[in-house]
């Protein structure tokens, strides 16, 4: 349940992470470029949180595993 609840939360970021993407390129071609600086801050921080939550995942599966 963990390991599921963990991987939902992965795609949950992973989606956020691609809209936020989306949103960056919009803007810089807008010439909002600190802006879109900003957002791919943003975007740092949740690959950041995602592996993160990546590694608790693959912890968990080698525990099962042994």
């Amino acid at each position: 349940m963990l390991n599921n609840d963990k991987s939902e939360q992965i795609e949950m970021l992973t989606k956020r992470i691609n809209d936020l993407v989306d949103e960056a390129e919009s803007l810089g071609c807008e010439g909002r470029v600190e802006e879109a600086q900003g957002v791919m801050k943003l975007c740092e921080q949740l690959k950041d949180e995602r592996t993160q939550l990546e590694e608790v995942c693959y912890q968990l599966s080698r525990c099962r595993h042994q």
